[in-house]
């Protein structure tokens, strides 16, 4: 609820240490790279897009209803009158129909069923179609508008957004002719049909925006009224976006170095790390290609659009109509931009991979480097790569002759002695460099470096073997995203997130779905995490995936069709592939997952070398999906990745009618399995799972159970620690788990909260701790408990055990190098002594841990003594504290009245694991209420206009405080502010996490340099977080007020906000 400066400037400490720390390749940067983040221009033409907080029914407005007269149902649909998942619908009720056309089922595919809306316009003209809906299964309803012009097909999914206005589209219709808009499905899924509205548009000012896409990324274009947006980023920091679902428009002037010139041996790349979801870019003017996939580096060769006499401009359009899953959609050029010189024979990628030999030490290191040869001429060159590690350890060297115009790939190996070996761990991340270059009459024309580890991963049928070890190991699915920066979270951000995840016993998990931030897997790379990574594939059924791509010159022989490349879709593989569409009149017949293969690829070449990698998974959560997960996962064996282990995340392998003909588990390293409730019973689904696959060993990729209710900090659930009984000294060849989630994340699902935030996290999605990360944390521990069997404090002595979990137990994994470290504090919370004792290596068949710790002069009172087990990455796996005294007494810091509750709202004390409030109008009438871990209570059942005492007490292990000083306020006639979650400032901007609820209105913030001059006030009616401009500001000072239904509430406590480290 308070500001966290302490926390920011942690993060800048950790950051520093963070990076002087890593291996000196992540700090290098290309001699001849610029960077083009910073700051760019945004806008959003008129008709590409909707922001549905905006969309209103208005008298003028043609709304139809599912019950209107004018409403044509086919086939059968059922009313119902009860929206899933909590979700609205327009109305009284809506229709819903189930089409039941799985492959793996043989269901019906000629469901032609159909629900039809004629608006029966009285005037022709341009109108805006939108659509409102219910929570419904299916993930790509097909809605077709016939209009003036033909028809036009949409697909929506029916999970996100409920109970909004969902924009269609803007059209052109003649009220003469038979317009309509169609429900309908293609594949399987539950379709709801409730209500569309038609919105008359201003024909002069739609026809002039329909010109702009075609102006804005001339170079001569006027940009000056467009809004500033910073580059690694999304739309949604700016509020009139935040909820802006279409294409939007970014650009940019480059000024190239003195240096760069227009030379035969050069040429220029253009890389983008991630552009959500679809991209199109422009250099000065002209078109230089396009690409699919939000979270998907790519790059161009951008020679021959380059000015080197003068400014380059630079253009973007990026569309993110495309929701997948429960996920939001960011949108914008959400990662690094890099403009890069290189030679046209450079280092396109490499691969190296060391495989240690654990009988006798040494290690055999293989790489592989893509060579490219842009030049007319034939070329021999020599291929050098040297490895490091506190200096010059090994060098691999190969002559080559490259072909004019070609790519080839060059092997090298070596073997590292014993000596030289030091194994990769996530107790001891061990990290090596190594530097290609490539050298041509003596002369080095091209270098790359990097990074490694080396480690070895092998699986039994029923284990998992790290460096030899059998082990068993927890972590989560983190959500790529937080709640400001959404998917371009920076290093301070990633980072932190790290820290609590090792803090909460994180080693081994399948981080989630999409190609993850690379500092994220760098960062797990020195701090040891071991990851799946898994492209964002998560329904085959998708109008994506149905898409059908062919070798492009293979298509033109077959065709004869002359290719507009800005009018077409190129994905780049081993060769150019054109995406077929109804205009080619092609027909492809095979299935051949293009797509899917170049996200892969995409991936693949980019984190290859990290050693925290060790598998890939090929989708998440697939029906029918036999076929494109042999072929995914034999792709990637084959072509990209021979080494690590792949897999296909699944929820269905327990299914009766997905078996080893059925499903891709057959062909998978591990079976990744979700496992949640509603699938049956843990142990049940174990069974199918081991009878279907009996030489596999399964890792749980999820489980969890259901959100929470609201963001606070209060939540727990102890079927967490009921489930972990069912890997405990039993299911041996579970082999790890990875709960759902690690992190809230903002969501359009049906469900979420008015804040847009699914709150299944161990942290909120500003990073607070919930009550849930401590059980968490205890579960994932090595170890039982630290166990205080006595002390003295005569003798200055206190005696321990640390129960160690077995081999069957979970986790288990050896302890080596870890310590523990204790530390007194005083009655103010303040260390008096710390220490540490390094312990011995410790093996789950050890059983017991038996030891004492000792400690000098101390005051003669003393608070508690803190006792942590102390992982060699300085991250605490288990943590224990004895109280000698009750808790220190807090102070109440405001109480906010409203009419029929009261906010009581404190700074923390040292040493307190909970706190709750008595109060009542009278002595005899006080009440007590229940305890929380935040620094805030909400109190409700209060009378209007009745007065008030409140006294707050802390707790410890020993005992709780005295009371507070008692507070005395009388309630009012107005509701509460919002809860404000986190405060700070970044980019020139005052940053604002509150709590919503869906009856809110407008928020108003006052703000200003100091607590009693708040003189500036900023009004929004976007939900969760808002964003206010304040240029060059160290400090801000607000309060935050909401409007229900015409009712203004009490405006919050003052909040202080600090500027905060976004690098």
């Amino acid at each position: 609820m308070t500001t966290k400066i302490q926390t920011a400037k942690n993060i800048i400490l950790f950051l520093y240490l963070f990076w002087i720390g890593l291996p000196t390749t992540l700090k290098a940067q290309e001699e001849d790279q610029i960077s083009l983040n910073g700051d760019w221009k945004f806008y959003a033409i008129y008709g590409e897009g909707s922001n549905y907080l905006n969309i209103r029914e208005t008298e003028q407005d043609i709304v139809l209803d599912n019950t209107n007269s004018n409403v044509e149902v086919f086939g059968n649909w059922i009313i119902k009158t009860k929206g899933e998942r909590a979700s609205t619908f327009y109305g009284e009720n809506y229709l819903q129909h189930n089409y039941a056309l799985t492959e793996i089922n043989g269901g019906n595919k000629t469901d032609s069923s159909y629900v039809r809306y004629y608006p029966k316009f009285k005037k022709s003209g341009y109108y805006e179609v939108f659509t409102q809906f219910p929570f419904s299964s299916h993930l790509t309803t097909q809605y077709s508008i016939k209009h003036a012009k033909g028809a036009t097909t949409k697909y929506i999914s029916q999970r996100t957004y409920c109970g909004e206005w969902v924009s269609l589209g803007i059209y052109n219709f003649n009220s003469t002719e038979d317009n309509y808009v169609e429900l309908s499905a293609i594949v399987s899924g539950a379709v709801a049909a409730d209500a569309i509205l038609f919105r008359k548009i201003p024909k002069e000012k739609y026809l002039k925006a329909k010109q702009e896409p075609s102006l804005v990324y001339k170079t001569m274009y006027d940009d000056s009224d467009w809004v500033k947006v910073k580059v690694p980023g999304h739309w949604g920091t700016n509020n009139a976006y935040s909820n802006y679902t279409g294409k939007g428009w970014y650009r940019r002037s480059i000024a190239l170095p003195k240096g760069w010139q227009q030379k035969k041996e050069d040429r220029y790349y253009l890389k983008f790390e991630g552009v959500y979801h679809l991209s199109k870019i422009y250099l000065n003017g002209q078109y230089v290609g396009m690409n699919r996939g939000g979270f998907t580096p790519f790059e161009f060769d951008v020679t021959p659009y380059l000015n080197f006499n003068g400014e380059n401009i630079l253009a973007v359009e990026a569309d993110n109509t495309a929701v997948v899953g429960a996920t939001w959609n960011w949108g914008g050029i959400i990662r690094p931009v890099t403009l890069t010189r290189k030679n046209c024979i450079r280092i396109a990628s490499q691969y190296l991979h060391a495989e240690p030999n654990l009988e006798t030490g040494d290690a055999a290191v293989n790489i592989k480097v893509k060579l490219q040869n842009t030049s007319k001429d034939s070329r021999s060159i020599t291929l050098k790569t040297k490895l490091f590690k506190k200096g010059e350890i090994a060098e691999m060297v190969r002559t080559v002759t490259l072909r004019a115009n070609s790519t080839e790939t060059v092997a090298m190996q070596t073997l590292l002695p014993k000596n030289k070996v030091e194994l990769w761990h996530f107790d001891h991340p061990v990290l090596y460099d190594f530097k290609t270059e490539i050298v041509e009459d003596s002369k080095m024309i091209d270098a790359k470096e990097d990074y490694f580890g080396i480690r070895k991963v092998e699986l039994t049928a029923s284990s998992m073997l790290f460096n030899g070890e059998p082990v068993r190991l927890a972590g989560f699915n983190r959500v790529s995203e937080s709640r400001f920066w959404g998917s371009s979270e920076p290093k301070s951000v990633l980072l932190k997130d790290v820290h609590l995840m090792k803090e909460a016993g994180a080693n081994f998990m399948r981080i989630m779905h999409g190609t993850q931030n690379e500092n994220l897997i760098k960062i797990c790379d020195s701090l040891g995490i071991l990851l799946f990574e898994e492209i964002n594939v998560r329904d085959l059924d998708n109008d994506e995936f149905r898409a059908q791509y062919y070798p492009l010159e293979k298509f033109k022989k077959a065709t004869g069709i002359d290719i507009n490349p800005e009018e077409e879709e190129i994905l780049h593989l081993d060769q150019a592939y054109i995406k077929i569409r109804p205009a080619h009149n092609f027909e492809v017949k095979e299935e051949n997952y293009f797509l899917a293969k170049y996200w892969l690829k995409g991936m693949i070449e980019r984190d290859a070398n990290r050693p925290s990698v060790i598998g890939w998974s090929v989708g998440d959560e697939l029906n029918n999906h036999f076929d494109y997960g042999k072929a995914a996962i034999a792709y990637v064996k084959e072509n990209l990745d021979p080494y690590r282990l792949v897999t296909c995340v699944s929820n269905s392998g327990q299914k009766p009618e997905y078996t080893p003909e059925t499903d891709p588990n057959t062909f998978v390293d591990l079976i990744m399995h979700n496992m949640y409730r509603w699938q049956g019973e843990p142990q049940e689904i174990l069974d199918a799972l081991r009878r279907k696959w009996p030489n596999k060993p399964i890792f749980i990729s999820e489980y969890g159970f259901d959100p929470f209710s609201t963001t606070a900090i209060d939540g727990d659930k102890a079927v967490f620690s009921k489930w972990m009984n069912h890997f405990r000294h039993q299911n041996e060849f579970v082999i790890g788990t990875s709960m759902w989630t690690f992190n809230d994340y903002r969501s359009g699902y049906a469900g979420t909260t008015a804040e847009e935030n699914r709150v299944w996290g161990i942290v909120t999605t500003w990073r607070d701790k919930r009550k849930l990360f401590e059980r968490i944390q205890q579960e994932h521990a090595p170890v039982h408990e630290i166990q205080v069997t006595s002390i003295d404090f005569k003798k200055q002595l206190a005696q321990l055990r640390i129960p160690i979990k077995s081999r069957s137990d979970y986790p288990s994994y050896s302890l080596k190098g870890y310590q523990l470290a204790y530390d007194f504090v005083d009655q103010k919370g303040q260390t008096v002594y710390k220490n540490s004792e390094q312990l011995p290596m410790l093996h789950p068949e050890d059983s017991l841990w038996v030891g004492e710790i000792s400690w000098g002069q101390l005051p003669k009172s003393v608070l508690a003594l803190n006792l942590r087990l102390v992982a060699p990455t300085k991250h605490t796996r288990w943590a224990t504290t004895v109280s000698f005294n009750k808790a220190i007494t807090p102070k109440i810091k405001a109480v906010l009245a409203g009419d029929t509750n009261v906010r009581v709202v404190w700074d923390k004390v040292p040493n307190a694991t909970a706190y709750f409030v008595r109060y009542g109008a009278t002595a005899k009438s006080k009440k007590i209420t229940a305890r929380t871990i935040a620094d805030f209570i909400d109190i409700e059942g209060l009378a209007p206009e009745t007065n008030y005492g409140f006294e707050l007490y802390a707790l410890n292990d020993k005992a709780e405080s005295n009371a507070s000083d008692e507070v005395f306020v009388t309630t009012t006639n107005k509701p509460l502010p919002p809860v404000i979650w986190d405060a700070f400032i970044t980019d020139d901007k005052l940053v604002i996490g509150y709590s919503s609820d869906f009856e809110d209105g407008d928020y108003t913030v006052f703000y200003g340099d100091s607590p009693t001059a708040l003189n500036y006030q900023f009004i929004t009616n976007v939900r969760g977080m808002l964003s206010i401009d304040v240029l060059d500001k160290e400090v801000q000072y607000f309060q935050l007020q909401r409007e229900i239904e015409g009712v203004k509430s009490i405006r919050s406590q003052v909040v202080k906000a600090t500027k905060q480290d976004e690098h």
